[in-house]
This record gives C-alpha cells, structure tokens and sequence, in this order.
C-alpha cells in the first residue's frame, strides 16, 4: 500500500485548478463550434505525460507479482501500467449512418404515411397532388401539421450538414 504522501503525489495531478481548465476549454470548444475534445488533446498529452513521471517515482516500490484477489480491499492500491489514453473527440459520421438512424428513418415513414392518406382520392383510391394540396390545407390536426414540420426539418437538418 502507497503513503498518503504518495497517494498525494499521484490524486494532486488532477486538483481542482487543473479540472477547472479542463472544464473551461471544453466551454471553450462548445461556444465556439469546434469538435468535442479539440483543445483538449495537448493537455490531455501532458497530463499524461506528468502522470506517467509520477508512476515511474512510485513504481519501485509496488510489487507488481504479488496483485491482491479481486475482492480484496487492496485493489484500489493498484495502478496499472501500459494503459493508453481514450482516444480523443468523436469520429466523424458518414452520410450513410445519418441517414439510417432511428430519427430519420421514423420522420421518413410519418412523412410517407401522412401524404398517402392525405394524397389518395376515397372515391377512386388514386394518388392526386390536388387531392393532398386540398387536404393538407383544410383537413389536417395542428398536431399533424406540427409533426410533418417537425419531419421535415429533421430530414433538411441531416441533408444540409453535408
């Protein structure tokens, strides 16, 4: 088990300052339209960096063949070596993933549904564009309309961030 000066050593790397600047530059990142994680990289390769010093002063005096069993109240004492940083922001979507996502899959079908009820003729049972300019306009709920805008700005917003 590690000193509590030790235990110091290596919990201070992540003192309430350095969490703060953290919590800032992702701020920063959010207000300014940049990729989750942007500024972030280069102070996370630094913390990275003094955290791995900080193992390397402590690391002689951790036995690292005698781990305690995995119930034992020990396994906090233990640092693990050779463990990579998460890999940094999000990957970047393709159009084809956008597309068939839940959201646009779900606006698509309402989309669908609500113009062939709306478009076909009851006496003939045929498509007409007249028969829905008619019906869209004085025969559909406030909910229905609300929900074919609310459909149709999903799909523009998917089709527009290409």
């Amino acid at each position: 088990s590690l000193s509590a000066e030790q235990q110091q050593q290596v919990i201070g790397v992540l003192d309430r300052d350095t969490i703060e600047k953290f919590y800032n530059l992702g701020f920063q990142d959010g207000t300014q339209g940049k990729e989750h994680g942007y500024s972030i990289q280069d102070e996370l390769e630094k913390l990275a960096i003094e955290n791995k010093q900080v193992e390397e002063e402590t690391a002689p005096e951790i036995n690292k063949r005698e781990l305690p069993e995995a119930n034992s109240a020990e396994l906090d004492d233990i640092y693990y070596y050779d463990q990579q940083p998460p890999p940094h922001g999000r990957k970047q979507q393709s159009i084809f993933s956008k597309l068939l996502n839940m959201s646009t899959m779900g606006s698509l079908f309402y989309i669908y549904r609500l113009l062939k009820e709306k478009g076909t003729d009851q006496s003939t049972n045929l498509f007409s564009v007249g028969q829905l300019a008619a019906n869209l306009q004085h025969h559909t709920e406030p909910w229905q309309q609300a929900m074919l805008l609310f459909s149709l700005y999903n799909l523009c917003r998917i089709l527009l961030s290409w």
